[in-house]
């Protein structure tokens, strides 16, 4: 089952066996029936991308796990000055910065801080646990992550990802932000109690959430994880990554 249950699909032998949607797109339109074609809000599964990205950029030699993320965000920093300097790149991607769960979420959280300005006043909370002792779910770090993943390449992270996933794999459903929604995209809008409430622009927490996709590219996500890398005759990245 994918995310929001409200689809999904069975792969057996690396093919689909089944592929379905289930329910309205849009409570307030019966017509509008959920479909293999449905974007959905996929939330923290955005985080996958992230990571996915930064072992792709690992395996190329351009970027190494352990690399301080001082050295491509020089602006980073949290309250403790030596926790900010010992921080590396694959200890933005394991929940173990010192900060608690959750911890800075109403910075990006429908607020129109930019990414920078976000990671510039997470500095403010004190860190309640010590560094790399215990787990605390992060979305500030994985934005971090995504900045990353933007100093190394020198393109944006929703380009980033289009150039090296999603047009080789053939994810045309896939999208990093509301803004690029089709005219004939068919959306599946969330709601609160049974009732439709608008979509909210998530752009200032890429690498952490805000992409949007179907169950047929998530199939075709699927299949490229468990064939290591490739899809069809096309290797998109290193088996080892």
């Amino acid at each position: 089952a994918l995310p929001n249950s409200n689809r999904s699909e069975i792969l057996k032998d690396g093919d689909v066996v089944f592929q379905n949607g289930y329910g309205l797109e849009d409570a307030e339109n019966p017509s509008a029936k959920v479909t293999t074609y449905s974007a959905f809000g996929i939330a923290s599964i955005s985080k996958h991308f992230t990571v996915l990205s930064i072992s792709k950029l690992v395996s190329e030699g351009k970027l190494n796990w352990n690399d301080k993320v001082k050295k491509y965000l020089p602006y980073f920093q949290l309250n403790d000055p030596v926790v900010t300097n010992l921080m590396t790149v694959e200890d933005l991607l394991c929940h173990r910065s010192g900060l608690i769960t959750f911890d800075g979420d109403l910075l990006w959280y429908g607020t129109n801080y930019s990414q920078e300005e976000i990671l510039k006043r997470i500095k403010e909370r004190p860190l309640e646990k010590e560094f790399r002792s215990s787990f605390g779910y992060q979305n500030i770090m994985f934005i971090a992550a995504a900045k990353v993943i933007e100093k190394v390449s020198g393109k944006p992270y929703d380009e980033y990802l289009e150039e090296s996933f999603f047009e080789p794999l053939g994810m045309i459903e896939t999208y990093c932000s509301i803004d690029d929604f089709r005219p004939k995209t068919k959306i599946a809008y969330p709601h609160l109690n049974g009732n439709k409430i608008p979509l909210m622009n998530y752009d200032n927490s890429w690498g952490a959430a805000g992409l949007n996709t179907t169950t047929t590219d998530m199939g075709i996500w699927m299949r490229f994880l468990l064939n290591k890398g490739s899809y069809g005759d096309k290797k998109v990245m290193a088996p080892e990554a």
